[in-house]
């Protein structure tokens, strides 16, 4: 007779569901549909690490309590994020500066940074000037250094 408490999990049948849904979050994204991104995501995010938690840290065989001190951790990392969210995702502000660059729109400067700065390619080579090759400049010579007292 074989013990129900004590019997592990099917690993192999774990592990299918875990590549079935790997496969379906890496598809689910390709159909550019933002609620089946969503649902992907998130949802399926959701379910790979109950049935981790479940099966591989063995959670489906401890007591209940355990599950309610996993929900009492992810309500209080929901809270955190709740009231750190408004100052970290804010962009605007009375004591700071947004020193990030605004994207560029003016169709010149685009064009001028999207030119190669070099002959074009498949020019002849003659059509590219070296430039001259400056010898390496020799090393400054180092300052003696004060003889050491631990010698």
């Amino acid at each position: 007779m074989e013990n129900e408490e004590n019997s592990h999990p099917d690993y192999g049948k774990i592990y299918r569901w875990l590549l079935v849904l790997l496969v379906v979050s890496i598809v689910g994204p390709m159909t550019e549909h933002t609620a089946v991104i969503l649902i992907t995501a998130f949802g399926i995010a959701v379910v790979k690490a109950l049935l981790v938690c479940a099966n591989f840290m063995h959670l489906n065989v401890e007591k209940r309590y355990i599950w309610h001190l996993l929900a009492v951790c992810i309500v209080f990392l929901l809270v955190l994020f709740s009231f750190v969210a408004p100052d970290v995702l804010n962009t605007r502000g009375t004591n700071w500066e947004n020193v990030a660059k605004p994207p560029v729109t003016d169709p010149e400067v685009l064009r001028s940074q999207a030119e190669p700065a070099g002959p074009p390619v498949g020019a002849p080579a003659a059509a590219a000037v070296a430039a001259p090759v400056a010898a390496p400049a020799k090393p400054a010579a180092k300052p003696a250094e004060p003889p050491s007292a631990f010698e």
